[in-house]
């Protein structure tokens, strides 16, 4: 053994295996640290745990070469082993009510072929490591069409389309800024973070951003509510709010948030974050509010 070796280095010299479940290392029948050197003539007894396996702080003091690579090629491995387990948690979420078993080879054949991939766990890796996303990859096995993701943010030359559908709601996420509804125009924007994320096609954080998917509406059920956001100004008088909740509580919509800042001219701005069904549903609110005595302007705030 070369000058400063441990016995994790002593221990991958004997076998890969035994460095690879060491748990512990007796020298001259005592406890000794893992990260300490060893001394010439020392009689040393490595103990093993099958269920053990090595830690990346050894990196920070093993010396062998042998040790090093053995260390990096499990905890690579590993990594790769992780990606497959959560690329396949986040792929069977994405699918829902679907179950990746429930496809067929040929269906999982045709979008590895498309993305030039060898092995069912190699897409799984990719989507657990976020190369991939869950819900681009779910639609194209479900529908059988691909989704492009434009990488320079422009999709003018886009045929296929991401399809929000009632199935796939409980693993879409939308953003916050512009609360996209049924029959909006939409974008879906890549995130490395996030995922997939889907916005008004006219949402100023659209601007920047250039990872993004076609995206549209399924039929919806009506049980189904979204967020929307208005901001109305109205006279800053004691029925003002009532009158607001009463007509938003009359369209069958309740009201989630909401924020409210004197203005001059005894005017009140009211922001209000509301729940509809869809473009149409939305129209008739701010319909009726729009009648109400007392309101000078009242829109929809999609973030342009």
């Amino acid at each position: 053994m070369p000058k400063g070796a441990t016995a994790v280095d002593f221990a991958y010299a004997v076998h890969s295996d035994i460095g690879n479940t060491c748990v512990g290392v007796m020298v001259e029948y005592k406890p000794y640290p893992l990260s300490k050197a060893l001394e010439s003539g020392q009689t040393v007894n490595v103990l093993t745990d099958p269920n053990a396996h090595p830690n990346a702080s050894w990196l920070n003091f093993v010396v062998t070469a042998r040790a090093k690579t053995r260390i990096r090629h499990y905890l690579k491995q590993r990594c790769e082993d992780d990606a497959v387990k959560l690329g396949e948690r986040e792929l069977n979420a994405a699918l829902q009510p679907h179950r990746l078993s429930d496809l067929s080879l040929q269906q999982i054949q045709t979008v590895l072929d498309e993305r030039k991939l060898s092995s069912l766990d190699g897409l799984l890796r990719e989507i657990g490591l976020g190369n991939q996303l869950a819900s681009v990859i779910a639609h194209q096995l479900v529908v059988g069409e691909s989704i492009e993701i434009d990488v320079d943010g422009n999709t003018e030359n886009h045929s296929n389309t991401l399809t929000i559908a009632p199935a796939l709601m409980a693993n879409m996420q939308f953003a916050k800024c512009c609360h996209p509804i049924p029959n909006d125009p939409i974008m879906g924007c890549s995130t490395l973070n996030h995922g997939l994320i889907i916005h008004h096609q006219q949402c100023e954080n659209l601007r920047n951003a250039h990872q993004l998917v076609k995206a549209k509406w399924e039929k919806m059920q009506s049980a189904v509510n979204f967020d929307a956001e208005l901001q109305i100004e109205i006279l800053n008088e004691k029925s003002a709010l009532p009158s607001l909740m009463t007509a938003i509580g009359a369209s069958e919509s309740s009201i989630q948030n909401i924020w409210t800042e004197g203005l001059e001219n005894n005017l009140l701005l009211v922001i209000l974050q509301i729940s509809v069904k869809d473009t149409k549903h939305l129209a008739n609110i701010l319909y009726r509010i729009k009648r109400i005595t007392g309101v000078v302007s009242a829109k929809r705030n999609i973030n342009a």
